[in-house]
């Protein structure tokens, strides 16, 4: 690991720290991500740093011997995967559910990459997509410096702006809206409420905009995995049900030569789809793929394959085969 990696991984860590000071409990981490936080506190030699320790001295302390002994244990530690989690935002509502915030901070991030920000919330369609781009907006707008506190400030200003639109719209038509569509939200937080994985095989996939497509409603979906395309074309997603089903919709919807949906699981996962956070923190703990969402040289089946095998999902790969 090169020394400005190093410094990239010092800053998230520090702000993920400062995001546990100001939110307590709003930040959630699932056990994976926790395990990797604190691999990336030993490999930034910073474990004894007070958690209130503003980022600008968490990497002042990047002494030229931490960095090398940093990048020793990195050598021999294997690489070490996106830091990511939940953090809930504070006193605001949305349909009469909480708004977190989910993030993903690339191994290059602050000063290389922008971090990968998405909403979770009980919203409309329309409104969540307002909310999607006030935090990807900062994502971009902050990129080469730490963007996280920000985000979920502008995400909160955000979030009460439609709230308080939504609450002066009428409180009868409210209660007439929410009456009828109860039934119907109560139906989708229960088919959220579990993860699916799935494999797609296509005769073909080489158009480029279809590819680009691809990874475009995956990585808004939050879809984990990864697209081989080229002769023939093998998608694998892993994410909410009711992601999974959107996802496959849009795909169906483009024109393809042969297009078949050969394996697919299922699972509950332990969190009930009206606590967002919860909701976040139980799929995270519940992935086997990448959380990212990845395309593959169209030679590249044998690394879809090794990605397969190292999340324990043969069987899932093996349906690509099937005649």
């Amino acid at each position: 690991m090169e020394a400005d990696e190093l410094e990239c991984l010092a800053y998230a860590v520090a702000e993920i720290e400062a995001l546990a000071a100001a939110y307590g409990d709003g930040l959630q981490l699932a056990a994976l991500e926790s395990a990797q936080l604190q691999r990336a506190r030993a490999l930034c030699g910073l474990e004894s740093c007070d958690a209130e320790e503003n980022s600008s001295s968490f990497v002042t302390g990047f002494t030229t011997l931490a960095l090398h002994d940093a990048a020793e244990n990195a050598t021999h530690g294997g690489a070490l995967g996106d830091l990511s989690g939940t953090c809930t935002v504070p006193d605001v509502k949305l349909s009469g559910q909480p708004v977190a915030l989910r993030f993903q901070l690339p191994g290059t991030y602050p000063l290389y990459a922008a971090a990968n920000l998405s909403v979770i919330c009980s919203a409309p369609r329309a409104l969540h997509d307002q909310l999607t781009q006030a935090v990807t907006s900062c994502a971009q707008r902050e990129l080469g410096g730490c963007c996280l506190l920000t985000a979920i400030q502008e995400l909160q200003d955000a979030a009460e702006k439609l709230a308080a639109v939504s609450a002066a719209s009428g409180a009868d038509a409210a209660r007439d809206a929410a009456a009828s569509g109860a039934g119907h939200a109560a139906s989708q937080r229960d088919a959220a409420a579990s993860i699916t994985r799935q494999l797609i095989w296509f005769h073909h996939i080489k158009s480029l905009q279809k590819r680009k497509t691809i990874m475009e409603a995956a990585r808004k979906l939050r879809l984990g995995g990864g697209c081989k395309p080229g002769f023939p074309g093998i998608i694998v997603t892993e994410g909410l049900t009711d992601d999974v089903e959107e996802f496959t919709s849009q795909i169906r919807a483009l024109s393809w030569q042969a297009m078949q949906v050969r394996g697919k699981e299922s699972e509950p996962l332990q969190a009930s789809g009206s606590d967002p956070a919860a909701l976040a923190t139980a799929l995270a703990a519940a992935r086997q793929l990448p959380a990212s969402f990845v395309e593959f040289e169209e030679a590249g089946m044998s690394d879809l394959a090794a990605m397969c095998r190292q999340a324990g999902l043969d069987a899932l790969f093996a349906t690509a085969l099937k005649l």
